[in-house]
C-alpha cells in the first residue's frame, strides 16, 4: 500500500447472500466458492485496469476496494467521481456476472489513509439504509441518504418502532382492516410539501377525493395536516417504516 496516496472505499455487496451461497453451499461447496471467486477475480482485473494501484480484497459476502485518487487536493467533485466509477464497476458486473446482483456502497472521502475506516463504516450504512429503503441491486453514497443518516445512528429498534406505532400506528391499521392507501396518499401529499392541487394531479384522482382522504387521515391519526410540526413528525415516521428492518 502507497501510504502517500489517498483513496475511496467502495464497498461490494453481494445481494441475498444467504440465499444464494449457503444454501448452495450445503448442495455443492465447490460452485459456491466459484461463483465467489469469479466475482472476485473479476473485480480484481476490473480496477487493476483502471488504477493499478488499486487494493482489493473480500470478506465474507462483500469485496472491499481502495481506489487511488489522483490529485486529491484539486477543487474536483470526489462524489461525483466515486459514483461515476461506482456505476461503471456496477454495469461491468451486471454484464459478466449472471448468477447474481451486488450492491455498491460509498463512504465519504477521506484524504488521511488512517481515517479510512471512517469511509468502511459509512460505506456499509449507505448498503444496509439503501437496501432497506431502495431495495438491493444499487450504488448508494452515504451523502445522499439525507436523513437516513441520522436515523440509521438509532441502534434500539424499539424505540423506533414506538414512534411508528404512536404517529401512523392506526393508519397502518385502518389500511389493514379496510383495505384502503390512505398511508400512500399521506405519502404523495408530504412528498408534494402539503400542495393538494399538485398532490391530486399526480395521483390522477379528483381534488375532492383527495380532499375527503386527507379528512380521513387526519380523523384517524387526530392530527391536523396543516400543522407543519404535525407533517415533520408523520414524514420521520414514514422514514423510519421504510427502513425499519435496520
Amino acid at each position: 500500500m502507497n501510504l502517500t496516496l489517498s483513496y475511496i472505499l467502495f464497498l461490494i455487496d453481494v445481494d441475498s447472500f444467504e440465499d444464494i451461497f449457503l444454501q448452495n453451499l450445503k448442495k455443492d461447496e465447490k460452485m459456491s466458492h466459484n461463483l465467489l471467486s469469479s466475482l472476485f477475480n473479476f473485480v480484481f482485473k476490473t480496477f487493476f485496469s483502471k488504477a493499478g494501484e488499486s487494493i482489493v480484497w473480500d470478506r465474507s459476502d462483500s469485496i472491499i476496494v481502495l481506489y487511488p485518487f489522483p490529485n486529491p487536493t484539486l477543487d474536483q467533485d470526489v462524489k461525483k467521481f466515486s459514483c461515476s466509477i461506482a456505476r461503471h464497476i456496477k454495469r461491468a458486473i451486471d454484464e459478466n456476472i449472471k448468477d447474481f446482483t451486488v450492491t455498491i456502497g460509498i463512504g465519504s472521502f477521506y484524504p488521511d489513509i488512517m481515517d479510512i475506516k471512517n469511509s468502511y463504516k459509512e460505506a456499509l450504512t449507505a448498503i444496509k439504509v439503501g437496501k432497506s429503503v431502495w431495495g438491493n441491486n444499487g450504488v448508494y453514497h452515504y451523502d445522499d441518504l439525507g436523513v437516513y443518516r441520522i436515523l440509521a445512528q438509532f441502534h434500539d429498534k424499539k424505540e423506533l418502532e414506538s414512534f411508528v406505532d404512536k404517529t401512523i400506528g392506526n393508519l397502518l391499521d385502518y389500511d389493514k382492516k379496510k383495505n384502503t392507501k390512505l398511508l400512500f396518499t399521506l405519502e404523495q401529499l408530504l412528498a408534494n410539501n402539503n400542495n393538494q392541487k399538485l398532490t391530486a394531479e399526480k395521483m390522477f384522482i379528483h381534488p375532492k377525493t383527495l380532499a375527503y382522504r386527507i379528512k380521513n387521515i387526519e380523523e384517524i391519526l387526530g392530527v391536523s395536516l396543516n400543522n407543519a410540526e404535525c407533517r415533520f413528525s408523520l414524514h420521520m415516521a414514514l422514514k423510519i417504516l421504510a427502513m425499519v428492518d435496520i
